[in-house]
Formats: C-alpha cells, structure tokens, sequence
C-alpha cells in the first residue's frame, strides 16, 4: 500500500494572472456521493508555484471554495485563508 494519504480528487482550479502561482482545491472523492451533503467536503488546498507544492492545508469544507482573490504578496481564498506567494 502507498502512503498513508487518501487520494484526494482536483475540484477547483485558480490560476494566478500571471500564471505564475496554481491554487487546486481537492476533495475527498467519498464526498461526492455523500447524500444531502451538498459537496462540502473535507480536502485540501494546494499553492503550486511553476509546478512545485509550496502549501498545503486540509480543511473540512472545501467543497464551499467560491472565491480567490490574488495580491502581489498573496493568495486570498475567501473565507479560508490568505496565502503568502513570498519565498521563505
């Protein structure tokens, strides 16, 4: 068996204007046939930057994700979290 991780299903996809940066949004894929639910799932969001993982965070709720609003310094995802798009 590979690692411990479920293998959680792409859901959403924001890019950056400038292309540069990639928020994904996976779900759970049990989460999809979860009646009465309403696509509310537990996943993750993922930063990509030209190609590479740079965070990831899991949340129980993934499934609301409507709305991203990206800065020069961040990523915003609308009532989650704000992102730094800044090297560490």
């Amino acid at each position: 068996m590979s690692g411990c991780r479920k293998e959680y299903k792409e859901y959403m996809v924001f890019d950056s204007p400038d292309k540069l940066f990639r928020l994904v949004v996976t779900m759970d894929p049990d989460s999809f046939a979860v009646p009465g639910d309403g696509g509310h799932g537990s996943g993750y969001l993922e930063l990509w930057r030209n190609g590479l993982k740079v965070h990831s965070s899991k949340h129980s709720d993934v499934g609301l994700v409507e709305k991203v609003i990206w800065t020069e310094s961040e990523v915003i995802v609308v009532g989650y979290e704000a992102l730094s798009l800044l090297e560490e």
